[in-house]
């Protein structure tokens, strides 16, 4: 058989399947074939005729490119992004006091209780103080942070007057206070400034609960958490973290107290 002859049979061959056979010959070979991560397998076409085999995307999972060897940018990436966001604002809560998460509170006591209830979101007391009066009569008296095992020494805890003693019981849930003793009357308020928890991302969309000058530490603090969760950045990582830590010492440096600080030591006669 000559080649003319042979390219006319070929093509006789070929004309004569139908369309079912050449995509069911193609699906044979794709179920030959692994399916890529973040795919799954799926079929596309009409009722009564052969399916086509393809790979659809497995939603809520970060999925490679074949062609690029990358990362395909989709709504999961805004979520992974989210909780690294947050994760990384729960860290600063870790690092210290950060001034602009200071805030005033107060607490009515009432006679006999002991025990009150902090807001959920609080971190944790940086200064405590009884209050007694209201205007011009008002007067601000210390009160003593103390520890657990202090508290537990205390034999009566259910003595009364003006509370000068109190401990915070820091639970995962609520904070809880515990004054001692307990109140007498219903005179007294118990004024706090507490550290709070910096509020989350939201959706996404919200305005960060920060400062403007830590900008610069939350991106690069975001950049280092994503790298670790992106195979494709491993190599930059540790360069990400080095330059995290930076902006982290120059935000923080800012974010402190800058008042006077003066110490007189007491002279005493034995």
């Amino acid at each position: 058989m000559d080649i003319r002859k042979k390219r006319r049979s070929m093509k006789t061959v070929t004309s004569d399947r139908s369309i079912d056979e050449i995509i069911k010959e193609q699906n044979a070979k794709k179920r030959k074939q692994k399916v890529p991560e973040g795919y799954k397998a799926g079929y596309i076409g009409k009722p009564g005729k052969e399916s086509k085999l393809i790979f659809v995307p497995d939603k809520g999972r970060p999925r490679k490119n074949m062609k690029k060897g990358g990362i395909v940018r989709t709504g999961y990436d805004l979520r992974t992004a989210r909780r690294s966001l947050n994760l990384l604002t729960a860290e600063w809560s870790n690092r210290g006091v950060n001034l602009w998460t200071i805030e005033e509170g107060t607490v009515s006591l009432t006679t006999g209780t002991i025990a009150y209830n902090l807001p959920a979101d609080t971190i944790d007391l940086l200064e405590q103080v009884i209050r007694t009066g209201t205007g011009t009569n008002q007067q601000d008296i210390n009160i003593n942070r103390i520890s657990a095992p202090t508290y537990g020494t205390i034999p009566n805890k259910n003595a009364t007057g003006r509370p000068v003693q109190v401990w915070i019981n820091r639970q995962a849930a609520q904070p809880i206070i515990n004054v001692w003793p307990a109140p007498e009357d219903t005179s007294y308020t118990f004024v706090y400034w507490a550290l709070k928890r910096i509020k989350d991302a939201g959706t996404g969309v919200n305005t960060q609960d920060i400062p403007f000058r830590f900008l610069p530490c939350l991106v690069a603090g975001l950049a280092f958490y994503l790298s670790l969760k992106i195979p494709q950045a491993g190599d930059r990582t540790q360069f990400l973290k080095q330059e995290y830590e930076e902006q982290w010492a120059l935000a923080s440096t800012e974010d402190r107290e800058k008042a006077t600080l003066r110490l007189a030591p007491r002279r005493q006669t034995l």
